[in-house]
């Protein structure tokens, strides 16, 4: 087909709007429109100019657009009553399916404006393309660099991460892992505040927050490393992060440090240490913290934890202490602690502090009239509760 196209289209409607005043200038020839096509509606303002193909074996496009204005309220694309974009890109990539394409998208000069607030975002390039060993998947900004390297598909990125962690989910869904794929990333967040100010205020993530990592599906292995200075969600303040990863098919090793922790409601926490190992289905663990408090307690508790289906847990925890003030208490290592949609029951949890001083707890805490927790105490005072408290006057 050889076709010329030139013309005005007063109206179009389509999603519940009647797009208005359309000019096309240009031809289709084999599965190819080469030419400019603009809106001049009241909530979009649009200019295209280039080619795009519709090949059935290959697409490619190679065109630049302007994004004069977008009310993608009033265009019923979203439900903000305020929601305004403008944009410049730059296209040029051929595509045989989602799978298999290369080339590059550059957005220029591109902004919104909501009912809060007006953002700018300066240029955001993502590219594809291939080396003599590898796929690349690039992505630059100022709000995030990144780039995957390796032999992988688009799709395959994502059950990559889906299917080695669903073995510690239970998940009724099984994800299938991708054959013949390992991929090496590297991704450096440089400044998220324009994206978490739209979509999530209350987070905020520190620039040169990294993480770097290397999948391989032959072995199903995965390994990561993540750094970050700083993550605040609703004013709860992590500092210092540093996680390590490792896994296979057979087991995994978990390490993470976090140098303080600030709640909200103004408890502290430092130096928190999570090492665990995943064995067979079960998950072994030693956690460690100070709470800088009133209380100053520290705190290492070590046990086990499994997952029995998509909605039953159990816990272990074995010989554990930690202290409140100058008293050091100790945790059996009989205990057991189910959790399931009933609710939760505690077997045999004890807590000494000394030979005559004990805590016993056994029972439930659930919805059932049938169902208690049992709280037994021997050799305790009311003097320990003033560890709690806020002020020494108080007694």
């Amino acid at each position: 087909m050889n076709t010329s196209l030139k013309g005005n289209i007063s109206s179009f409607y389509l999603n519940h709007y009647n797009y208005q005043n359309m000019d096309i200038n240009g031809r289709i020839r084999n599965g190819l429109f080469k030419g400019k096509f603009t809106v001049d509606d009241p909530n979009l303002i649009f200019n295209f100019n280039g080619q795009a193909s519709f090949a059935k074996d290959t697409s490619m496009y190679d065109f630049v657009a302007t994004i004069g204005k977008a009310d993608l309220y009033q265009l019923h694309l979203v439900k903000d009553t305020v929601a305004v974009v403008s944009s410049e890109l730059d296209i040029n990539f051929k595509a045989v399916d989602f799978e298999d394409w290369t080339g590059s998208f550059v957005v220029s000069n591109a902004t919104y404006e909501n009912a809060s607030n007006y953002y700018f975002f300066q240029d955001i390039l993502v590219e594809s393309y291939f080396t003599d060993t590898s796929r690349v998947l690039a992505v630059e900004s100022n709000i995030v660099e990144a780039n995957v390297s390796g032999d992988f598909t688009f799709s395959g990125l994502g059950k990559a991460f889906g299917s080695h962690f669903q073995r510690y989910t239970k998940a009724k869904k099984t994800i299938e892992t991708p054959e013949g794929e390992y991929f090496d990333f590297d991704i450096t967040v440089k400044n998220t505040q324009l994206i978490t100010e739209i979509f999530i205020p209350e987070l905020t993530v520190e620039s040169n927050t990294h993480l770097t990592g290397n999948y391989n599906s032959q072995q199903r292995l995965l390994s990561a490393d993540l750094n970050s200075a700083r993550i605040v969600y609703n004013e709860n303040k992590v500092d210092n992060i540093d996680l390590t990863y490792r896994g296979d098919t057979s087991d995994s090793e978990l390490n993470f440090f976090v140098g303080s922790l600030a709640l909200n409601g103004g408890m502290e926490f430092d130096s928190i240490k999570l090492g665990n190992f995943y064995y067979k289905d079960t998950l072994f663990y030693t956690l460690e913290w100070i709470l800088r408090d009133s209380i100053d307690s520290r705190t290492r508790l070590t046990g086990y934890a499994l997952q029995k289906d998509s909605s039953s847990f159990e816990f272990g925890i074995d010989s554990s202490r930690f202290n409140i003030g100058a008293q050091s208490f100790m945790i059996n290592n009989t205990n057991r602690i189910y959790i399931d949609t009933g609710g939760v029951h505690i077997e045999d949890l004890v807590f000494s502090n000394g030979p005559e001083r004990k805590m016993y707890i056994n029972g439930s805490v659930s919805d059932s009239d049938n169902e208690i927790l049992r709280v037994n105490l021997r050799g305790f005072g009311f003097d320990i509760i003033n560890y709690f408290l806020a002020t020494p006057e108080a007694r």
